[in-house]
């Protein structure tokens, strides 16, 4: 699938198990450049930042987000934030073994003026 209209959920794994701003920072990199740098700079992404421990432990860490591809590196800044606003007893002391964010590319509307 190529993400059109379908939610996907992209996995980063995480090597030490924690979470700080250099491991979101790294993830949404790896994310960009796997999935999203080739698309259309106006291209609109639905996105949300969760974490994962396994086997079936997952907590949402953002809203879902809309942004535009040229704009996806202010996502670092917000979903650092996101991650910073939540407890440390329940997510920032906890062991993770992924990152994952959940996104969905809506279909780009070329509008003949």
């Amino acid at each position: 699938m190529n993400g059109i209209n379908n939610w996907i959920n992209f996995y980063y794994k995480l090597e030490n198990n924690k979470i700080d701003q250099i491991q979101i920072n790294e993830s949404l990199l790896s994310l960009f450049n796997k999935k999203f740098n080739k698309l259309n700079e106006n291209q609109i992404i639905l996105i949300m930042f969760k974490v994962k421990q396994n086997p079936i432990k997952f907590r949402s860490v953002s809203l879902r987000q809309k942004v535009k591809v040229k704009d996806f590196g202010l996502l670092t800044e917000f979903f650092n934030e996101c991650w910073l606003s939540k407890s440390k007893e329940d997510y920032q002391d906890q062991n993770w073994n992924y990152i994952i964010f959940s996104y969905k590319i809506l279909e780009l509307i070329k509008y003949n003026y």
